[in-house]
């Protein structure tokens, strides 16, 4: 029961990084997983994380006012790279999307948003990684 309640009363969100292929999702019209990589580029790319800075789970978001999405792609040794090919999106307002590493933005609707920032990789990887309960709130 008290774990029920812990979860309850904490700040919603979802982590997800599929590290998955393009290849790995069924489609005749896709190529046959050949990236055209060198084999030093796909260890860089291979095991790669991405990973959402701005904003964290449970944010707040004032109407109107600008805020700072900013998502890094990590290599597989941790170091971070300069990939900057990253879609946001969010799940309950589906006019708002962003391209882009870092940015800035004021035109998310009020309410409760699960922010998404994805990546598809050099080598076909698809990295997600989402954050929960952003607040836009008029004053």
């Amino acid at each position: 029961m008290l774990l029920f309640f812990v979860s309850a009363c904490s700040p919603s969100y979802i982590v997800v990084d599929t590290g998955s292929k393009s290849s790995d999702i069924p489609n005749e019209n896709l190529d046959s997983g050949d990236s055209g990589l060198s084999e030093e580029e796909e260890a860089y790319w291979a095991g790669a994380q991405l990973q959402v800075e701005s904003p964290i789970s449970g944010s707040f978001l004032p109407l109107g006012e600008m805020s700072t999405f900013k998502a890094t792609v990590y290599a597989s040794d941790g170091t971070p790279t300069d990939f900057t090919d990253i879609t946001w999106t969010s799940d309950i307002d589906s006019s708002w999307g962003l391209n882009g590493a870092e940015i800035q933005d004021d035109q998310l609707m009020v309410g409760r948003h699960t922010i998404v920032a994805q990546a598809i990789l050099p080598n076909g990887d698809r990295l997600s990684y989402a954050v929960g309960g952003i607040l836009v709130q008029s004053p």
